[in-house]
């Protein structure tokens, strides 16, 4: 089961300590739940979706979070955003690495520390034009690259990702899945192998 336990709680800026308080269990009982060593009951699992404001599916990894993209992604949620996307409005969509405190983007790396993250863009918002590590432009020079789909959906990412043959105007996996040249930035990202 991909539980988000630890996730959800990361997001809201909560310690483990607290929330075990909270929800009447012992901080080991809480730390065991988020392990996915121990299951809640489905009382526990009310009380943490009450907690941290979101539904028990969510927290079961049923569906993806609501992306509220007017409020900057709390620092302690960090470490649960390891190799996810998030976005910097300055720099588009960016991979969170959180084990060398950077930003990995389409226009290089940024450091972690000053940045002000989101989960996803405004509405109307655009990401700038890459240009590094490969620029959209230079994307013909390669025969094969390294891609990083760009989603809030984990599962998505995970089956999509990986290396991909560059053809005219698109990149394309063995099994056939496509990211067009005009998506890039926006809904992908491209790495040298």
């Amino acid at each position: 089961m991909n539980r988000r336990f630890k996730e959800a709680r990361l997001l809201k800026g909560f310690k483990l300590i607290d929330c075990a308080e909270k929800l009447g269990v012992g901080q080991p009982t809480l730390s065991a739940w988020e392990r996915g060593s121990k299951n809640p009951t489905l009382e526990n699992l009310e009380a943490m979706s009450d907690l941290y404001e979101v539904s028990v599916d969510y927290l079961l990894g049923r569906i993806a979070p609501d992306l509220d993209s007017s409020t900057p992604i709390s620092k302690d949620a960090l470490p649960a955003l390891h190799g996810r996307p998030v976005w910097h409005n300055e720099l588009g969509w960016c991979i969170v690495d959180n084990i060398n405190h950077r930003l990995c983007c389409v226009n290089g790396n940024a450091p972690l520390s000053d940045a002000v993250l989101y989960l996803a863009p405004d509405i109307f918002a655009q990401s700038p034009a890459p240009t590094k590590p490969i620029s959209k432009n230079k994307l013909n020079a390669f025969d094969e690259v390294l891609v990083e789909p760009i989603s809030t959906d984990q599962q998505l990412r995970q089956q999509l990702r990986g290396y991909y043959h560059v053809k005219n105007g698109y990149v394309e996996n063995s099994t056939g899945n496509r990211f067009f040249f005009d998506t890039y930035g926006f809904q992908w990202l491209a790495f040298e192998k």
